[in-house]
This record gives structure tokens, C-alpha cells and sequence, in this order.
């Protein structure tokens, strides 16, 4: 008998929390005990201490700007901050160099073996209409960020946000606080484009995170990242390792098409409204990221009529190996085809459902590995610990994810509201 996917109960979903709610009570988020790195914290962050953010164990009433960045020159001022002599910033850079800059220094592992394979049209997909600023010294890349613009609610409140993300500088340059300079030019750039509030995310701890998301990885391939060290831990009954990640079913999900869009935007739309921080894209938007070269969107029908969707997209690691040609050692390099969950809905069937057609879906496309964060109700679906232990060997739950060594804290700039748990955001990570 063919399996089913497991249909959703009809049960009512909770509504986000209202701006309401926030005054009246405490957010439901679990009381954290005193962080004894606090004090380390607050003197390496002396660059936020100015800056609109919440400061570390402030208590926050309500959802709401902090202050108009039109009172503060550095952001209001029409000319680009100035620069120490031999530097520039430079708003037209080439992709590729930034591109080629980012591979040899943007979220380099620890032991510098793998790399993420940027490209320029990727970097112009994610970035949609924004744009990538960079520090030059001379006609050199030695620092970058990208901002783009989109909608985003918080607590029932939509407000325009510019994104940060791509914040780099050369990793033998970091002592020289250019990161700093890059973010106060990108806000001045976006106050003069009339936009004051912004968001990002990043793996350093800084004044104050509104949640924690961590990653996880649903090995597909696991003869190639084993014999790659992509793998923490060690196996030693790899063959069976090899069958038991192995994909062999076939997936209920049918492609999605152009045709699908106003349907899937409906269905978008709906599903955001159980979400206390969440982007809401514009109808085009949507159909930009999901309908590209790097991702890959499905849907889930019932009775022909679309109820779900689902969509990856795809960004590869690059790394160096060692291999016998003509009895020599010789060093190539090689990819891990790497997918990334991008948009689910699970508004008709459950959550583990739909991450498992996915995926089978990434296996079809030959991925090595299916990537996500446990955000949404992902952490239930694929069994994920409540409480955050650095647990790196346990394989969870049927769909059988395993814990990544990476985190992202969000932030907002600008905007100040209540922490909220992993399962009260959805958002895009690229």
C-alpha cells in the first residue's frame, strides 16, 4: 500500500500575541539564570552601548521604535562617513570580487576546510533590490555588508526594515573595528532611503538577541560527508550508517509552477499569522524567491486543489581534498551539495510531513545534505532537545536530523519588543 502523508487535525491555531499582551504580562519565555559572561559582553560591545538596541537585561513593555535616527548626524548627514586616508567605500563593486572576497572570508569553519560557494547571481537573488556596500583600500575588497528592504510584523505591527546581512571584513583586518564603520554607513544609506528600523542575525552575541535559532542537518549522503569530515562524530559501522540515511521513497509533492503563485501567496499569508516576528513578502517577492535557479518549490494537493507548499533552496560548500592521479598525492577541490529549508507551510498537513517530502525532494535533486533552523514548529517535527545542550552525536527523531555546531541569534535595530521562543519566528537565513 502506498504511505500516506499525515493530515493536519482541525484544531485552532493560536494567535500571535498582540502589542496588548506585552504590556499586561510577561512573555511566555523561560526565565533565564544569570549569564556569567555578561560582564565580558558589555565590555566588547562598547560600539552598541550608543547604538538603539536593548540593552542586556532591560525590561521591555511594549513593541516599539526606540528613538527618530534623524536627531543623530551620523545618520542624517547626505555625505558618506569619512574614511582614514587610502580608503573608500565603493556601492558598485564587482560581484565576483565580492563574491570571491566572501569565500575566503565570510563564516569560514573553524578549521577553515569548508567554504561557502557564493556566486554573484546568488548573492543578487537573496539580496532581491538591495544592495552591497563595501570598503575598499585602493582597488582591494577589505570589507562588505548587504541590506535589503522588506516588511516585517512584530507583534501584530507591520514596519519597513532594512535587513543586514553579508557583514564581513578581511579576517586579518578584524582588529581594526571596520565592521563598525559598515554598519553606521549601511544605516546612514537606509535613513536616506526612509527607512530607520532594521534586522539581522549572526553568530556573536551582542546587546540583545530577541531569540536563539539553531541549525540542524538531515545527512543524505552520508558516505561522501563522512568520508569529507563534514561529520563531527566518527562512525564506526558506516555502512550502516550509509542505508539507514539513504532516501528510497518517492515524494507526494508535485512542482510548483507560475501559474501557482496567487494560490500559494493565499496560503503564504495565512500561515504568517501564527508568527509573533515574521518577513511579509509582497506577492513579487515571494515569487522571486521561490521561483529561481537556486530553489526548488513544491506543493501538496488534496483533491487537486493546492493546500501547502514547500520550497529549498540550494547553496554548496566548496573544500579541498586529496587524491591518487598517476601515483602522486594530488589536492582538488570538491563540493557538498547543501539545501536549505526556505519556506514551508503546514497548514493542512503536520510539519513532519511536509519536511519529509522535502526531504525526499533535495535527495531527487542530489543533494548531499538537507540544512534548517529550528524555528517554527520545526523543532517538535524533527524531535529536537527543548532545553540548549551541545548534544552534536544523537541522531533525532524519524525524519533522523542531527544537531549542528552553529547558532544565530536575530536582532532587531531600532526596535525594541520581548524576547520570544524558536517556535514564534519564521524567517529566511541566507
Amino acid at each position: 500500500m502506498p504511505r500516506k502523508i499525515p493530515k493536519i487535525k482541525k484544531t485552532l491555531k493560536s494567535e500571535p500575541k498582540k502589542d496588548t499582551d506585552v504590556v499586561e504580562k510577561k512573555n511566555d519565555v523561560k526565565e533565564e539564570k544569570h549569564d556569567p559572561n555578561e560582564k565580558f559582553y558589555k565590555a566588547n560591545h562598547k560600539f552598541w552601548k550608543n547604538k538603539p538596541v536593548v540593552d542586556f537585561k532591560e525590561y521591555i513593555r511594549q513593541s516599539e521604535e526606540i528613538e527618530d535616527l534623524s536627531k543623530r548626524e551620523i545618520y542624517s548627514q547626505d555625505t558618506p562617513l569619512k574614511l582614514p586616508l587610502g580608503f573608500r567605500w565603493d556601492l558598485n563593486s564587482d560581484l565576483n570580487d565580492v563574491t570571491e572576497f566572501l569565500k575566503n572570508n565570510y563564516l569560514v569553519d573553524k578549521t577553515e576546510k569548508f567554504r561557502l560557494n557564493y556566486t554573484s547571481e546568488f548573492l543578487r537573488w537573496s539580496l532581491y533590490d538591495g544592495f552591497i556596500l563595501t570598503l575598499k583600500k585602493e582597488d582591494d575588497i577589505c570589507g562588505c555588508i548587504g541590506v535589503n528592504y522588506k516588511n516585517v510584523i512584530i507583534y501584530n505591527k507591520k514596519v519597513k526594515m532594512a535587513e543586514a546581512t553579508y557583514l564581513c571584513t578581511d579576517v586579518k583586518l578584524r582588529s581594526k573595528n571596520m565592521a563598525s564603520v559598515l554598519i553606521d554607513e549601511a544605516v546612514r544609506i537606509a535613513c536616506h532611503n526612509g527607512v530607520s528600523n532594521g534586522c539581522f542575525t549572526t553568530e556573536r552575541k551582542v546587546p540583545s538577541p530577541i531569540t536563539k535559532l539553531k541549525y540542524y542537518h538531515r545527512p543524505i549522503n552520508f558516505e561522501k560527508l563522512n568520508d569529507a569530515e563534514f561529520i563531527n562524530k566518527t562512525f564506526v559501522d558506516v555502512d550502516k550508517k550509509i542505508d539507514y540515511f539513504s532516501v528510497k521513497e518517492k515524494s507526494y509533492l508535485e512542482d510548483a509552477t507560475l501559474e501557482d503563485i496567487d494560490k500559494i501567496y493565499d496560503i503564504y499569508l495565512e500561515n504568517l499569522k501564527q508568527f509573533t516576528i515574521t518577513a511579509e513578502y509582497t506577492k513579487e517577492q515571494l515569487q522571486h524567491y521561490l521561483f529561481s535557479d537556486f530553489s526548488k518549490t513544491y506543493v501538496y494537493k488534496i483533491d487537486g486543489q493546492i493546500v501547502d507548499f514547500g520550497s529549498f533552496y540550494n547553496l554548496d560548500y566548496i573544500y579541498k581534498k586529496e587524491i591518487t592521479e598517476d601515483e602522486k598525492l594530488v589536492t582538488v577541490e570538491d563540493n557538498i551539495k547543501t539545501s536549505y529549508l526556505l519556506l514551508s507551510t503546514s497548514q493542512n498537513i503536520l510539519t513532519e510531513a511536509m519536511l519529509k517530502e522535502l526531504i525526499i525532494k533535495s535527495s531527487e535533486n542530489n543533494s548531499d545534505v538537507f540544512n534548517l533552523l529550528d524555528m517554527m514548529d520545526i523543532g517538535n517535527a524533527i524531535c529536537a532537545p527543548e532545553f540548549d545542550i551541545d548534544d552534536y552525536d544523537k541522531i533525532y527523531g524519524s525524519l533522523k536530523f542531527m544537531r549542528g555546531n552553529a547558532h544565530v541569534y536575530f536582532y532587531l535595530f531600532n526596535w525594541k519588543c520581548q524576547p520570544i521562543l524558536p517556535n514564534q519566528i519564521c524567517w529566511n537565513v541566507f
